[in-house]
């Protein structure tokens, strides 16, 4: 899938489709872990170059703070993945877009709550206002945590940044989960300070590992297959669909949590792997193709959903269309097989 990414030009910065910046965050990640294990010299020689290629195309549209603060937390997906390349390269060409990215964290508008809002669209202010998404934390709580980690002690005005390191992360995401969490132990997908907005379970974030299970089993149970729902609690109901993206990252998580020891308990993890396997499986079945050239591609990911609006409700969410070889999608699946490798 990797290489069926590349070759379909994808992978560097644009702003053609609205969750842009995500996209490009997951592939760097995904093509990041991917490179750690491969073991092709020429292989690894080629993807580490396209890697640095991708990171690069975002160094000038990044490297304004002002500017950077009118974008959707995702950017700092990427401000991750510059960080990393900073660090293995000792490249000094990505210090001013990672220093830009991290002022422009410093004027993102909060809540009284202290939360950060997912974005502060400049063309339409009142229409993200006081929103906070648990999307946004997938890319702000790494950056947060891995810019302290390697800047800590260069940066003179590092005594006035409350919103880096491991308890500005941990504080952000102790804020959505008490606000988010349901009896179920699922998340919503975030919540708007302001109450103008209410919300619906989201397709990509589940509250801890056994809620993951879960939703899984319950899929199982109800519909005879493993999957992620586009709508986690209501498997099998009128309309809904299992999500490709959402299913390839609840794989990830679920591995990496069994693989990396997060999930202790022997029973859990036994019930994690199944669940993951289960999924993958059904992944595989319904979403990926090959073409006659050999390519690969990955169907059945929902296209970008916000809370924005006045009918934020089930219907909302099933009627979402689904996108052919979407980069969120064919990037998770990029880190759902990395896992199913590891573990087989």
């Amino acid at each position: 899938m990797v290489n069926s990414t590349i070759s379909r030009g994808q992978g560097l910065y644009n702003t053609a489709a609205s969750t842009s910046l995500i996209e490009l965050g997951i592939f760097q990640q995904a093509l990041r872990e991917a490179i750690a294990v491969q073991n092709d010299p020429v292989q690894k020689d080629e993807w580490t170059a396209f890697l640095n290629l991708s990171v690069s195309s975002a160094i000038q549209p990044l490297s304004n703070a002002t500017r950077d603060a009118e974008l959707p937390l995702d950017r700092l997906s990427i401000g991750s993945a510059m960080t990393y390349q900073q660090e293995a390269n000792h490249d000094g060409g990505l210090l001013g877009a990672i220093e830009a990215l991290r002022q422009s964290v410093l004027l993102q508008p909060r809540n009284a709550d202290g939360s950060l809002w997912y974005f502060a669209n400049p063309a339409n202010l009142s229409y993200y206002s006081n929103l906070s998404y648990l999307d946004g934390m997938y890319s702000y709580a790494p950056f947060a945590v891995l810019y302290d980690a390697v800047f800590q002690g260069q940066n003179e005005n590092a005594h006035l940044d409350a919103l880096f390191g491991p308890a500005a992360a941990l504080e952000q995401l102790q804020i959505l989960y008490d606000v988010c969490k349901q009896p179920s132990g699922l998340l919503v997908h975030g919540f708007d300070a302001s109450k103008a907005h209410s919300c619906t379970f989201n397709n990509l974030y589940n509250d801890i590992a056994s809620a993951q299970i879960e939703a899984s089993d319950r899929s199982l149970r109800e519909t005879g297959k493993y999957g992620v729902w586009q709508v986690v609690d209501q498997p099998g109901n009128r309309r809904n669909f299992v999500e490709a993206s959402a299913s390839c990252m609840t794989v990830y998580s679920l591995l990496r949590g069994v693989r990396l020891g997060f999930i202790e308990d022997d029973s859990l993890r036994k019930r994690a792997v199944e669940a993951a396997q289960g999924i993958y499986q059904g992944v595989v079945e319904s979403f990926v193709s090959e073409s006659s050239n050999g390519t690969l591609s990955l169907n059945g990911t929902s296209s970008v959903a916000s809370l924005s609006g006045e009918s934020v409700d089930y219907e909302y969410y099933v009627s979402r269309p689904t996108v052919l070889n979407s980069l969120i999608g064919t990037s998770a699946f990029i880190l759902a097989s990395l896992e199913i490798e590891r573990s087989s």
